[in-house]
């Protein structure tokens, strides 16, 4: 069995602001390991803020570990084909 271990590409990899929201929001979502692989010292003040916000935290480290679940769609399919 192969054990992949995946980090997030918070700070300094280039990614814009909604970029590094959008992955550390799915990796909580999803109760996985947040496995920081920038050096904190060096990572600008939008990423450590994001890092250090509790909601998004106590989402990622609930205790129960249970993934998230979609409780309503916002719209349907049929609404964006009519589009």
């Amino acid at each position: 069995m192969a054990v992949v271990c995946l980090q997030l590409v918070l700070g300094n990899y280039g990614l814009s602001v909604d970029q590094q929201r959008y992955q550390l929001s799915l990796w909580s979502m999803m109760s996985a390991p947040l496995f920081i692989s920038s050096d904190l010292r060096t990572m600008g003040v939008q990423s450590l803020r994001m890092l250090l916000n509790a909601a998004v935290l106590s989402v990622d480290q609930d205790p129960l570990g249970k993934l998230a679940l979609e409780i309503q769609k916002v719209c349907r399919q049929s609404q964006l084909d009519n589009r």
